[in-house]
């Protein structure tokens, strides 16, 4: 029975691994292209990204050619990874009116996915 468990313990361990790979596969490296906020007219927009362990959606408004908020919807990834990106990318992005923000150290997956979700929102306003 032990062994049963163990077996299937192993497989459950790799299946999530193939996974993970796949998602990881380019996109830690892939840059994540700049949008002009000024010229984004005033207004509230949502972005998502997809994944297994990375997906996000959000809420992002923008007035006066300003991020003024943006709401995290919806997170997916470990808890503790995610939480870490969530309390802190939105306010970076906020500050530097740019999407040129440092990922949060140890949550670099769910930073990257944060920045995508508000780059698809804004890119929607156009």
């Amino acid at each position: 029975m032990k062994k049963i468990l163990i077996l299937i313990l192993v497989i459950l361990l790799t299946g999530f691994v193939v996974v993970n790979a796949k998602e990881k596969k380019g996109k830690e490296r892939e840059e994540i292209k700049p949008v002009e906020i000024r010229q984004i007219a005033d207004g509230t927009y949502f972005g998502k990204t997809k994944g297994i362990l990375t997906g996000v959606k959000v809420e992002v408004t923008v007035k006066k050619g300003r991020i003024t908020k943006i709401e995290i919807l919806k997170a997916r990834g470990w808890p503790a990874f995610r939480k870490k990106a969530i309390k802190e990318m939105p306010g970076r992005i906020i500050k530097a009116q740019s999407l040129k923000v440092d990922a949060v150290t140890g949550a670099t997956k769910s930073s990257r996915s944060i920045l995508t979700a508000v780059r698809n929102a804004l890119e929607k306003a156009k």
